[in-house]
């Protein structure tokens, strides 16, 4: 394969960049949190990534319950997914039934 100079460069140049993110990447660490979890994988990003992908990754996260669904989407459209969305709606409207208006309005929800 031949390229110009400058072409190598700048192969070289991104390489190092997905180095230096991957090494980010690796070293983050989320906070565990108190809340409950609401996790929504894209099915083909499970089908893509199963083999480096941990079952227990999200177990760490968090001290209240968590719910993990499959919806049938690429990672990128995932949002405009009918079935997400309504799954979504379905939880904000479950939150604001156990929010008394009280706690609204003292800022404690």
């Amino acid at each position: 394969m031949q390229l110009a100079n400058e072409h190598w460069d700048e192969l070289n140049q991104r390489l190092q960049q997905d180095l230096h993110i991957q090494g980010m990447i690796e070293q983050f660490s989320v906070p565990s949190v108190n809340v409950a979890a609401h996790i929504w994988w894209a099915s083909d990003t499970l089908e893509r990534f199963a083999d480096s992908l941990q079952s227990d990754h999200w177990q760490g996260l968090g001290t209240a319950p968590q719910r993990i669904s499959t919806i049938q989407a690429q990672h990128l459209d995932i949002l405009q997914q009918t079935s997400w969305q309504q799954q979504l709606t379905d939880d904000l409207n479950k939150l604001k039934q156990d929010v008394t208006p009280s706690q609204l309005n003292d800022g404690a929800a």
